[in-house]
C-alpha cells in the first residue's frame, strides 16, 4: 500500500503536464481540420462547376453517337425503299391475270348459273313424274280396289251359280261313274235378252240345270239306277218348231234344241196384257211376262221369289268379261307405274347429279372469285405500297436533312463543353497541390494529437488502476482484520468447552455409535435381500403376464374360427334347403338321388353342361310374344319416318341452295360496302389530319368470316399499332371511319356529343370545317364546350343557371348577331 502511494504521487504530476501538451496539440488538429474542410468546399465547389460542361459533353456525345447510329440506319432504310422502290417500278403489272382471272370468274359463273338452270329444270320434270306417279299410283290402287270388288262379286255370282240346281251326292257320284260329272249345263249355254232372264228362267224352270250330252239314246242303259232320278238332260240336235212373232224363243239366242220347248211360249208386257190377251192363247200356249208371270188359257201363276239362276249366269259372264278388261287395264297401269318409276329415279339421279355439279361449279366459282379477289387485292396492295414507298421516302429524306442538323448542332455544344472541361483542369490541379499540403499538416496534427492523447490515456489508466488496486488493499485489511477477531473468539470458546468435557462420555458415544453402525448394515442387507426379491417377482409376473395375453390371443382366434365355421354351416343349411327345396319342386326324392349320387368326373361334366345351356339361353334373351305385331307397328313407322327423311332431304336442299344464294349476295354486298367505306375512309382522314393515311384492310381471305382492321398513319408518324396513337389522333381516326359509314347512307341530320373534347385547336380546326363542309347536305347537331368549334355554327343554343336550380335556354343566331354588330 506504501509503495502505491509512492507511485500515484509520481505519476499525478506528469497526468496535468500531458494534459496540457494534448489540449495544445487538439487546438492545432482543428485549425488543421477547418483548413481542409475549407478546401473541400472549395473543391467541391470546382467539381460543381467542371461537372456541368462533363455532363453536358457525355450527353451530347451520347446524342451525336445516336444521332450517327439512326442516321446510318436511316441511310439503310433509304437505300433499302429505294430498292423496293425500283423493284416494284421495273415489275409488270399483272393486269392481264386480273383479266384472265375475270373472265374464269365470269365463265365460272356462267357455268353455275347454266347448271343451277339445269338442276331447277330437272326439278321442275322430277314433280312433274312424281305429280304423274301419283297420279297413275292412285288410279292403279283404285283400279285395285275395283277388281278386288269385282272379283268378290264374280266369286259371290259364281258360288251362286254354281248352287243352282246342285245334284245330291248319290246323284253326283252317278255323273261321275257315267262319265257326265263335267257336261255344261244349259244355264251356261244360254244367251237371253237382257230383261227376260226371269220370264226365261220362269218358262224352263228346273230344266235350266238340264246337262248337255251328244245322244239321249245312250243314256238309257244307265237310266234304270234311282241315283238318276230328277236329272235332266238335252242333246245339241236343233229341231225347228213354227213359233208367233211374239214366242218367247224370239228373245233367246241360239236356242237349237229349246226350240219345241219355247215355240208355244209366247211374251206379253205385263200381266194385265197377258190376262187380256190369254183368250187368243191355243191349249197348249201360255204368256210370259218379263217378270215371270205366267198366264194360260184358264190359270194364271204369279213369279216367285226364285233364285234368279239365269239373270246371276248373265251376270257373271259380263262381269267376268269386265274383269278380264279390268286386269288388263291394270296390268297396263302397273306396267305405266314402272315406267314413271322408273323416269322418276333416272330424274332422281339426273338431279343428284346436277346438284354435285352445281356444287362443284359453285365451288369452282368461289374459287375463282377468291381468286380475283386475291389478285385484285394484290394489285391493289402493291399500289398503296408504291404510295406509300414515296411518301416514306419523302419523310425519311426530311428525317435525315433534321437529324444532320441536330448532329451539326450537338457538334458545336460539345467543343464548347470541351473547351470549359479544359479550363477547369487547371484549377483542379492547383487544387490539387494545395490538398496534398493540407493533407501533410494534417496528417501531423493528427498524429501529434493522437500520441499526446493516448500517452495522457494509458498514464490515466494506469493512475487509475493503481487508486482501484490501493482502495481494494485496504478493504482486503479491514475484513481480514474482522476475521482474526472472530476466529480469536471461537479459539477461546473451543478451549472451554474442550476443558469441560471428560473421557467416560467419549467413551459411551463411541459404543453407541458402533452399534448404530452395526444395525445399519443389518438393515441395508436385509433391504438388498427384499430389492433382489422384488426383482424375481417382477420377471415372473411379467413372465406370467405375457404368458398370458399369448393365451388370450390364441383364445380370440379359435372364437373368430368358431364364428367363421358356424357362418359356413348355417350358408350350407340353407343352400341345403334350397336344392331340397328345387328337387321335391321337380317331383323327385332327395334320398334316391342320393343314393344314385354320380362320381365327381360326372358332376363336372354336367355343371360344364349346365353352364352351357344357360349362356346360350341368355344369349337368346327374353321371349316377345308381340314381336308379330311390333314388326308391323315398327314397318309402319319406318316408312313414315322414311317418308319424313325424304321430306326433310328436300327441305334441307332447298335451304343449301337459299343459303348459297344468300352467302353469295352478302359477299357481293360486303365487298361493295367495303370498298365504298375503304374509300370515303381514304378521303376523309387526311383532310382531318392535313395529311397522311388510313385505310380498312381484311383479316382473311373469306368475306363471311373475316375481320376488318382500320390502319391509321398520320402524317409525320411511323406508327406499326392504333396503340401508338394518341387520344386526339385515335378520336379524329375514328370520327373519319364513322363520317364514311354516314356518307355511305346519309341521314337526314347527325348528332355528335362532345366529339372535339381530346382534339387540341389546330385538330378542332380541321374537324369544324369537314363539319361546315358536310352541313351543305346534312344538318349537323353538337354539343361542345370548345370556342373554336362554336365558330363553325349557325345556331348557338346555351344553357346557363342564373338563379340556383333554375336552368335557362340561351338560343343565338349568328347571322343576325352580325348583322347586328354591322
Amino acid at each position: 500500500l506504501e509503495e502505491l502511494n509512492a507511485l500515484l504521487e509520481e505519476l499525478e504530476p506528469r497526468l496535468e503536464g500531458l494534459a496540457a501538451t494534448a489540449e495544445e496539440a487538439a487546438a492545432a488538429h482543428e485549425a488543421a481540420e477547418e483548413a481542409m474542410d475549407d478546401w473541400q468546399a472549395r473543391w467541391d465547389a470546382h467539381n460543381a462547376a467542371a461537372a456541368e460542361p462533363t455532363r453536358s459533353a457525355e450527353v451530347e456525345q451520347t446524342r451525336i453517337t445516336h444521332l450517327e447510329r439512326e442516321l446510318q440506319q436511316r441511310v439503310q432504310r433509304h437505300e433499302r425503299l429505294e430498292l423496293e422502290h425500283a423493284e416494284m417500278a421495273t415489275q409488270t403489272g399483272d393486269a392481264t391475270g386480273t383479266e384472265g382471272l375475270s373472265v374464269a370468274a365470269e365463265a365460272a359463273a356462267a357455268r353455275s348459273q347454266e347448271m343451277e338452270d339445269q338442276l331447277a329444270e330437272v326439278s321442275q320434270q322430277l314433280e312433274t313424274a312424281r305429280a304423274q306417279e301419283q297420279e297413275v299410283s292412285q288410279q292403279t290402287h283404285e283400279q285395285g280396289v275395283a277388281l278386288q270388288r269385282l272379283e268378290g262379286r264374280v266369286a259371290s255370282l259364281q258360288a251362286l251359280v254354281a248352287a243352282a240346281g246342285k245334284q245330291d251326292k248319290q246323284q253326283s257320284a252317278w255323273l261321275a261313274d257315267n262319265g257326265l260329272d263335267n257336261q255344261q249345263r244349259l244355264l251356261d249355254q244360254l244367251r237371253v235378252d237382257a230383261g227376260w232372264e226371269q220370264a226365261v228362267e220362269a218358262a224352263l224352270g228346273g230344266f235350266l240345270t238340264a246337262l248337255s250330252v251328244s245322244e239321249l239314246d245312250q243314256l238309257l242303259p244307265t237310266l234304270d239306277s234311282e241315283d238318276s232320278a230328277g236329272l235332266a238332260f238335252f242333246d245339241g240336235v236343233a229341231v225347228n218348231a213354227d213359233a208367233a212373232g211374239d214366242s218367247l224363243i224370239n228373245r233367246v239366242k241360239e236356242a237349237g234344241a229349246l226350240a219345241p220347248w219355247l215355240a208355244h211360249v209366247r211374251t206379253a208386257n205385263s200381266l194385265a196384257d197377258a190376262l187380256s190377251r190369254r183368250n187368243s192363247l191355243a191349249a197348249h200356249e201360255l204368256f210370259v211376262t218379263e217378270a215371270g208371270d205366267r198366264v194360260g188359257p184358264n190359270w194364271m201363276q204369279r213369279a216367285g221369289e226364285g233364285e234368279h239362276a239365269l239373270q246371276n249366269a248373265e251376270e257373271l259372264r259380263q262381269l267376268e268379261a269386265q274383269l278380264e278388261s279390268l286386269r288388263d287395264s291394270r296390268e297396263t297401269q302397273q306396267q305405266e307405274l314402272e315406267s314413271l318409276r322408273g323416269q322418276r329415279a333416272d330424274l332422281e339421279a339426273q338431279r343428284d347429279e346436277l346438284q354435285g355439279q352445281v356444287k362443284q361449279a359453285l365451288y369452282a366459282q368461289q374459287q375463282a372469285q377468291s381468286e380475283l379477289q386475291q389478285a385484285q387485292a394484290k394489285q391493289d396492295a402493291q399500289q398503296r405500297r408504291k404510295e406509300a414507298l414515296l411518301m416514306e421516302l419523302d419523310e425519311l429524306k426530311q428525317i435525315m436533312r433534321r437529324d444532320d442538323d441536330e448532329l451539326s448542332a450537338a457538334r458545336a455544344r460539345m467543343q464548347l463543353a470541351t473547351d470549359a472541361m479544359s479550363d477547369s483542369v487547371d484549377v483542379g490541379e492547383k487544387l490539387r497541390a494545395e490538398k496534398e499540403s493540407l493533407q501533410m499538416q494534417l496528417l501531423g496534427a493528427r498524429d501529434r494529437y493522437r500520441g499526446d492523447r493516448e500517452t495522457s490515456q494509458q498514464l490515466q489508466l494506469q493512475i487509475e488502476t493503481r487508486r482501484t488496486e490501493r482502495d481494494s488493499m485496504r478493504n482486503n485489511q479491514e475484513r481480514l482484520e474482522l476475521q482474526l477477531g472472530g476466529l480469536l473468539e471461537r479459539q477461546a470458546a473451543l478451549e472451554s468447552a474442550l476443558e469441560s468435557i471428560g473421557d467416560t462420555a467419549d467413551e459411551e458415544a463411541r459404543a453407541e455409535l458402533e452399534e448404530k453402525l452395526g444395525l445399519r448394515v443389518q438393515v441395508e442387507a436385509r433391504l438388498s435381500e427384499a430389492r433382489k426379491d422384488l426383482e424375481k417377482f417382477q420377471h415372473s409376473y411379467r413372465e406370467v403376464d405375457q404368458r398370458r395375453m399369448q393365451a388370450e390371443q390364441m383364445l380370440e382366434q379359435k372364437r373368430q374360427t368358431l364364428e367363421s365355421a358356424k357362418l359356413g354351416e348355417q350358408e350350407l343349411k340353407t343352400r341345403r334347403e334350397a336344392l331340397v327345396e328345387q328337387i321335391r319342386e321337380e317331383d323327385l326324392d332327395p334320398k334316391a338321388l342320393l343314393a344314385q349320387e354320380p362320381d365327381a368326373a360326372s358332376v363336372d361334366e354336367a355343371i360344364r353342361i349346365m353352364n352351357e345351356l344357360q349362356l346360350k339361353i341368355s344369349r337368346l334373351g327374353a321371349i316377345n310374344l308381340a314381336a308379330i305385331e311390333e314388326f308391323e307397328q315398327e314397318s309402319e313407322r319406318k316408312q313414315y319416318l322414311d317418308a319424313q327423311h325424304n321430306d326433310l332431304v328436300e327441305a334441307l336442299e332447298t335451304l343449301e341452295e337459299a343459303i348459297r344464294k344468300i352467302d353469295k349476295e352478302t359477299r357481293e354486298r360486303f365487298r361493295e360496302t367495303f370498298d365504298k367505306v375503304n374509300s370515303g375512309l381514304q378521303e376523309m382522314f387526311p383532310r382531318l389530319f392535313g395529311g397522311g393515311q388510313a385505310s380498312l384492310e381484311m383479316t382473311g381471305d373469306d368475306l363471311l368470316t373475316a375481320g376488318v382492321n382500320v390502319m391509321a398513319r398520320p402524317p409525320g408518324k411511323r406508327n406499326s399499332s392504333i396503340h401508338l396513337l394518341s387520344g386526339g389522333e385515335k378520336a379524329l381516326t375514328a370520327v373519319a371511319l364513322v363520317f364514311a359509314i354516314f356518307e355511305l347512307n346519309p341521314a337526314p341530320f347527325c348528332m355528335l356529343d362532345e366529339v372535339d373534347a381530346p382534339l387540341d385547336d389546330a385538330n378542332v380546326g380541321r374537324f369544324s370545317r369537314l363539319v361546315k363542309a358536310m352541313s351543305d347536305r346534312v344538318q349537323f347537331i353538337f354539343i361542345t364546350h370548345n370556342k373554336v368549334t362554336m365558330e363553325a355554327a349557325n345556331q348557338l343554343l346555351g344553357v346557363t343557371m342564373q338563379e340556383p336550380g333554375v336552368s335557362r335556354l340561351v338560343s343565338v343566331d349568328i347571322g343576325e348577331a352580325l348583322k347586328m354588330v354591322g
